[in-house]
């Protein structure tokens, strides 16, 4: 059984938006949808509905709320790999930007893509060398394709701090997640198929459309785009479960005819030919 497919990350976010407006109190458990071509070039209508997504939230949020591009930095500092290459993710995040921003809650996924903390807080070594799982991730795609070996579907990644690098889901943190506060993002799963095309399936245990979701399927795709680089596949499909999916605004906005008309609009760009 296929989950519900559309072919951008813009369609697939304005197709929950609108399905989440119709439901109870805007919101809804094992929201599950495919997006065909994550990593394409995005047509006008796209980059205009980012921009719209970007003025409407600066207009009705008092400026609160993060822009579509830095949410999607959060996922992974797409700016940074295009100044300074791989160095920007593995290095220059880790070791000069996210010590700016540690106090956040919020927006820790890029740090925890390429560092492991262990119980007690400290970034986990391993020889005396930081444990960059995503690193460890790409390396391991890139002998299994040099081995054409058949292991096509171990690559796993979870957002949990103190697993002192286990990078599988089987063990489950000893700290309970706060149910107010992220990380939102739970888990990714990277599979590649036969015909050398990379999968990537993200496990949100709480996700938030308004505020987020656009920019965490921007960031993801981003990433798909980066391993992608360094592993020579083709970007595949990308997957998002999320396990409590809310369309939710500040308590003083009250008048939500304004979003549900920019969704609208941008739906009817898509469709014109």
């Amino acid at each position: 059984m296929k989950p519900h497919a559309e072919p951008t990350l813009e369609s697939a976010w304005i197709a929950a938006c609108l399905h989440l407006f119709d439901q109870p109190g805007r919101e809804q458990h094992h929201l599950v949808f495919e997006i065909m071509h994550p990593c394409a070039q995005p047509q006008q209508w796209q980059m205009g509905l980012r921009d719209g997504l970007d003025k409407f939230l600066k207009k009705n949020t008092k400026g609160e709320w993060q822009p579509v591009h830095t949410v999607a930095e959060t996922i992974f500092p797409a700016g940074l790999y295009e100044q300074y290459g791989t160095d920007g993710v593995y290095e220059i995040y880790p070791n000069e930007v996210y010590p700016a921003i540690k106090g956040s809650h919020w927006g820790r996924y890029a740090y925890l893509l390429v560092r492991r903390l262990d119980s007690k807080g400290k970034v986990a070594l391993d020889d005396g060398v930081p444990i960059n799982p995503l690193r460890r991730c790409i390396d391991r795609m890139n002998r299994q394709l040099t081995q054409k070996s058949n292991n096509r579907v171990i690559y796993e990644m979870d957002f949990v701090e103190d697993l002192a690098g286990e990078l599988q889901f089987t063990r489950m943190s000893r700290r309970e997640p706060n149910p107010a506060n992220g990380p939102c993002l739970s888990h990714l799963s990277m599979k590649f198929s036969s015909d050398r095309k990379l999968h990537l399936a993200a496990i949100y245990r709480s996700h938030f459309y308004a505020q987020k979701a656009l920019g965490n399927l921007l960031g993801l795709s981003r990433l798909m785009a980066f391993v992608c680089e360094q592993t020579g596949l083709e970007p595949g499909r990308l997957l998002c479960v999320s396990t409590h999916a809310r369309l939710e605004f500040p308590n003083y906005v009250k008048d939500l005819k304004q979003f549900k008309a920019l969704l609208e609009k941008f739906n009817q760009e898509r469709l014109s030919p």
